[in-house]
């Protein structure tokens, strides 16, 4: 007979320890374990909709922020920089890209569009803008403003363009996604990201 695992630990698996259909209360003597997976479930049918959009944009926004910041204080030390064993830029860039793109999604849903399955940030952010008035036909602030968001759309989707080179250490043909040494400003990514998901917030659909 032979030993399959050099040792064994993972504990025994207990039902609704990891997940709950429901809690006993607010008694539950659990309650302060768990998070509620998503709180538009309970939303009334037809607002729905607009709930989940937002709640999940929200919350790969919020993560991004709690990364970033826990990288910082990992390499916030008086003396040196501490490189870390592992990496917060990459799950940050990731919730970041995915945020990036679910707010494209949303935006061009107000204008009527329809994004379909593709994850591509660059198809998104040019299927976006073709639904905005020509650039001749723009105010200078808005000119501005989609050249900025543009440059910032440019410089994730050069990281990963359709949100498998965050995910995966290889791609189809075995090349290392992330194999080049880059540094990732952890103050400045959820800045713009904030910054992006707003703009996109005060969209004028009525244009």
């Amino acid at each position: 007979m032979q030993q399959i695992f050099t040792k064994h630990v993972f504990d025994e698996y207990k039902e609704n320890h990891v997940i709950k259909p429901q809690m006993d209360g607010f008694n539950d003597p659990t309650l302060h374990d768990f998070l509620p997976l998503s709180f538009s479930s309970v939303i009334k049918v037809e607002y729905r909709e607009e709930w989940f959009e937002k709640e999940f944009i929200e919350s790969f926004r919020n993560a991004a922020k709690v990364l970033a910041d826990a990288g910082q204080q990992a390499v916030n030390v008086a003396n040196g920089y501490p490189f870390p064993k592992f990496s917060y830029a990459l799950p940050m860039l990731y919730m970041t890209r995915h945020c990036m793109e679910l707010a494209l999604k949303r935006a061009i849903r107000k204008f009527g569009g329809t994004p379909g399955t593709t994850h591509n940030l660059t198809k998104l952010w040019s299927s976006f803008q073709s639904r905005l008035p020509s650039r001749n036909n723009r105010i200078c602030e808005d000119r501005r403003t989609i050249k900025n968001m543009g440059l910032f759309v440019k410089e994730v989707s050069t990281i990963d363009d359709t949100g498998f080179d965050l995910r995966y250490s290889k791609d189809n043909v075995g090349e290392y996604t992330q194999g080049k040494w880059i540094w990732v400003n952890a103050k400045e990514v959820p800045n713009y990201l904030d910054q992006f998901v707003e703009q996109l917030e005060s969209i004028n659909t009525n244009i």
